[in-house]
């Protein structure tokens, strides 16, 4: 078996910072559930085996800093 990538949890790629956007009656400001990320704020993405191994090494480095 070789691994390929990572399944991990993204922010939303259209910067919409708690999952809302403007929508609904705009001159009451009103706000919407992104549709990219459906409210969530995040969305499923893929890391390659490389860029998840420098981010693990990256935690146990910060973790280990204070020992």
């Amino acid at each position: 078996m070789k691994i390929l990538a990572f399944v991990v949890k993204i922010e939303c790629p259209s910067n919409c910072d708690k999952g809302r956007v403007p929508g609904g009656q705009r001159e009451y400001g009103e706000l919407i559930d992104c549709p990219t990320c459906k409210g969530k704020g995040s969305i499923m993405g893929e890391s390659s085996y490389e860029a998840f191994e420098k981010l693990i090494r990256g935690v146990i480095a910060l973790s280990t800093k204070g020992r």
